[in-house]
């Protein structure tokens, strides 16, 4: 009987997981995309700022 309530669990569960994970990444795509192109940017100022002043 355990085994038989454990595939009626999976099978709920995995319908559950699967909205969770397509509705999380589209709330959570932009704030990240954000975060990601202020980093990149970020990171390249400071690289050139070193760059710039290692050639002087």
């Amino acid at each position: 009987m355990s085994l038989i309530e454990r595939d009626y669990m999976k099978k709920e569960d995995e319908p559950k997981k699967l909205p969770e994970l397509i509705v999380l990444p589209e709330v959570k795509a932009p704030q990240v995309t954000w975060v990601r192109n202020a980093m990149v940017f970020l990171i390249t100022l400071i690289i050139t700022m070193v760059t710039l002043r290692l050639l002087r």
